[in-house]
């Protein structure tokens, strides 16, 4: 029999202040914008690098992807360039090795000049690329998991390393956005031990 869940409060039929806020009534780009900015995002090639690069759009700012793909994916990079197009604002696409610092250096590098000669300074980052490898632990590859590492880990910190190193050689203010999977904090599959 499943665990039965009781309520200690009743919650009411109506909540007008969770259907009517004043962000509600407010374009977004009123509540938050990031215009005249340029937005550095690794993972950028697809999924939620791809999801944060519309996000920023949406939000009226200039967007530099990065990801190893040696093309974003095609159908939601369409979408994205719609946008951009719609915006009047620009989305470009980079290949990158995020674990390889001097490439990653020089990428950075050549985005903030350009951005700068937009009128549009690169002031913010989001790091959000991640592998993983859905292999037994008892079974995982040293080399694997090494890669791992260097992707989640160093390829998170060289570009925030470096886009912070922008910020402060032209005095501008950022921000650095870093996301990770709930796997650092919690198992999120279960393994199911034989006999």
């Amino acid at each position: 029999m499943a665990p039965s869940v009781s309520l200690d409060h009743i919650t009411p039929a109506v909540v007008p202040e969770s259907n009517e806020t004043p962000a509600a009534f407010v374009p977004v780009t009123d509540l938050f914008s990031l215009a005249g900015r340029t937005v550095m995002i690794t993972g950028g090639g697809r999924g939620l690098g791809m999801c944060l690069t519309t996000a920023v759009l949406e939000a009226g700012g200039d967007v530099a992807c990065l990801d190893l793909l040696p093309e974003p994916s095609e159908e939601e990079w369409g979408a994205v360039q719609k946008l951009a197009k719609q915006r009047g604002l620009q989305a470009t696409y980079t290949q990158c090795d995020i674990t390889n610092e001097e490439n990653t250096k020089k990428v950075l590098g050549d985005i903030a000049a350009e951005a700068l000669r937009r009128d549009k300074p690169l002031r913010g980052a989001i790091t959000c690329a991640g592998i993983q490898q859905m292999v037994p632990a008892i079974d995982y590859p040293i080399d694997g998991y090494r890669k791992m590492l260097d992707v989640n880990v160093l390829g998170t910190f060289i570009p925030a390393k470096h886009c912070a190193r922008i910020f402060v050689e032209q005095k501008t203010p950022g921000s650095i956005v870093m996301i990770a999977s709930m796997s650092g904090q919690i198992a999120n599959r279960v393994s199911l031990a034989t006999d």
